[in-house]
């Protein structure tokens, strides 16, 4: 049988909506521009923001640049950022994930107020790190206490830059909630640990990346077969199209014999290849990984 003539969707949740914008302006509302006006719901946030951001300035210098904390909808955030392809405004965007050269560091708290002095939660911190040239990059989120604002996550995504090739030729995504899609349906892999205790497993060595990323793989490839082998997976079948930009009609239907036996062979090509990626890769998406954000001086 034919592998190649097996198709299949996939899709990676590389960076969750806190973090990553769409490449349109963003309404931004600059209130005070730092946090001494804040008022947090818990004093041991309040001084991990506190302690991080002043870590991050410790560590940056003139060739950065820097957008002051500002008011985003529930977002209460700041950046810095550096590299050609890191944008003037520093935000991580659908496209700065894909580009070569962005080196850049978020973090936000989160607040159900207005501008004024809004009481905040949480903590946010997010990073992109793409090569010059050729390499691995990450991109890394991770969230706590988002409350209803946004889930909680700790994510990379690794990315694999070839030289003479603008985007990626190879990424793997680890952490909260990957998703792979079996036709309209998507899979995804929930977070049963907090992400501080779900980071903290990939921070701890090269070996950590490794062995906990083949734990994660493992545990979504169960997930997927589980999904398509219960009967649960649909595909559309779509009506005709009558115009005026609506799209056709979807009417769910399962899955055939053949098509479970297709989704179960792609769904195992897909996963057998992650697996050897980060077997041997785990070395050099470590050293990314700690690159993209200065773990050893500023986390705690």
């Amino acid at each position: 049988m034919m592998r190649s003539f097996f198709a299949i969707s996939i899709i990676f949740t590389a960076l969750a909506s806190c973090c990553m914008q769409p490449d349109v302006p963003v309404q931004e509302t600059e209130v005070y521009g730092n946090l001494s006006h804040l008022q947090f719901e818990s004093e041991p946030e309040e001084q991990q923001m506190k302690n991080l951001d002043e870590c991050i300035e410790s560590i940056t210098d003139s060739s950065w640049r820097f957008v002051g904390y500002k008011e985003i909808g529930n977002f209460y955030e700041k950046r810095w950022c550096k590299g050609e392809g890191a944008r003037s405004d520093c935000q991580i965007t659908d496209s700065t994930i894909q580009r070569k050269d962005p080196h850049i560091i978020t973090l936000n708290t989160f607040s159900y107020s207005g501008a004024g002095v809004p009481e905040v939660f949480g903590l946010g911190v997010h990073a992109l790190k793409n090569p010059e040239n050729a390499g691995w990059g990450v991109s890394f989120s991770f969230v706590e206490n988002g409350k209803t604002i946004t889930n909680e996550q700790s994510s990379i995504t690794f990315s694999y830059f070839e030289a003479g090739f603008e985007k990626p030729q190879k990424s793997i995504s680890l952490g909260s909630n990957p998703g792979y899609k079996v036709y309209e349906t998507s899979v995804n892999l929930g977070m049963e640990t907090p992400p501080r205790e779900e980071l903290e497993k990939f921070l701890a060595s090269p070996e950590s990346v490794r062995d906990h990323g083949l734990i994660k793989l493992n545990e979504h490839e169960n997930e997927v077969y589980g999904h398509i082998t219960s009967n649960t997976a649909v595909r559309c079948e779509y009506g005709p199209y009558e115009g005026g930009g609506i799209p056709p009609l979807c009417i769910e239907r399962p899955l055939t014999e053949g098509e479970i036996g297709e989704s179960l062979i792609g769904a195992q090509d897909y996963f057998s290849q992650k697996r050897s990626i980060i077997t041997k890769d785990y070395k050099d998406m470590y050293t990314a990984l700690m690159e993209s954000f200065p773990f050893e001086g500023c986390w705690a």
